[in-house]
């Protein structure tokens, strides 16, 4: 369940203006991320959620939000799941994904290998890519969006992931950047 909120969303930069269907892809470190991607991008976007226990209040966000539940290691459940989020896409809805596909809870990692499916995902649909980034300090939360990435129907799907990785990873190394220089004990 998610605790009440204890610090405060700083928008580093605005979100970008695409418009119609989009796919936001997101960094995933804590059970926070979902409502503050979604408080920061400021429209309604369906989101992809990982089949797993889940208390009851996250249950029912989810389905008030709008969700597709999908089982990670169950090939026909992501073969549906793909099917659902596309005709989101194709219906003018924008969705929320996290590629990473688990917290990435490495504190010098600023990214973990991102799946591949979001691209075939937003090739079929014709939709860009904008990815945003979340970072957490004891008592702030910033989210920083980049530039939308448009993916070309011939572009090679694992070296647009690779980019997609390395966008994700700058935009986060750009807000630890802004932090002051801590000793490790600290």
């Amino acid at each position: 369940v998610l605790p009440k909120k204890d610090f405060t969303v700083k928008l580093i930069n605005e979100v970008p203006q695409v418009k119609g269907s989009k796919i936001y892809v997101m960094n995933h470190s804590n059970k926070h991320d979902g409502p503050v991607a979604c408080e920061s991008i400021g429209e309604h976007v369906f989101i992809l959620v990982g089949k797993q226990p889940l208390e009851l209040l996250d249950r029912i966000f989810f389905f008030l939000n709008g969700v597709v539940y999908v089982d990670r290691k169950d090939k026909e459940s992501k073969r549906q799941g793909s099917e659902k989020m596309l005709r989101i896409l194709q219906r003018g809805n924008s969705l929320l994904l996290c590629p990473e596909g688990t917290w990435n809870m490495t504190p010098s990692k600023p990214m973990l290998p991102l799946n591949w499916g979001v691209i075939d995902l937003a090739r079929k649909a014709n939709v860009p890519i904008v990815p945003l980034v979340i970072e957490y300090t004891s008592n702030l939360c910033l989210v920083k969006f980049g530039d939308p990435i448009y993916i070309d129907h011939d572009v090679d799907k694992m070296e647009t992931i690779q980019l997609l990785e390395d966008v994700m990873a700058t935009l986060k190394w750009d807000i630890w950047e802004s932090f002051p220089i801590e000793k490790r004990s600290e």
